[in-house]
């Protein structure tokens, strides 16, 4: 399950529409439909939401889902939001790495 936080941030599909292979658009559609008809907590950013604005709360809503990555005062201390997608990016390295030789 992908937190409805995360998808929140998809920017809207291209005017071709989404890969195939990309099945995140599609979930975010189905939750922002289900929105419509009831009562939902999932609200999508809108298209003019400035881009630097989207890759922040990017940076903090990863740094939460994956907080037992790394220590989060590197992430508390980070400069910006580079800095801390750099962090991430080193945590999902780490992460991937681990899976490779089997580890957990």
């Amino acid at each position: 399950p992908i937190p409805s936080a995360l998808l929140s941030l998809l920017p809207p599909p291209p005017p071709a529409g989404w890969t195939e292979p990309f099945f995140l658009g599609k979930v975010a559609a189905q939750l922002e439909a289900n929105g419509q008809r009831a009562a939902s907590s999932f609200s999508r950013v809108g298209m003019f939401y400035p881009v630097r604005r989207r890759a922040a709360r990017l940076s903090w809503t990863v740094c939460a889902l994956l907080g037992g990555g790394g220590p989060l005062q590197t992430v508390l201390q980070a400069k910006g939001t580079r800095d801390r997608l750099e962090i991430v990016l080193g945590w999902l390295t780490a992460l991937r790495t681990n899976a490779e030789k089997g580890g957990t």
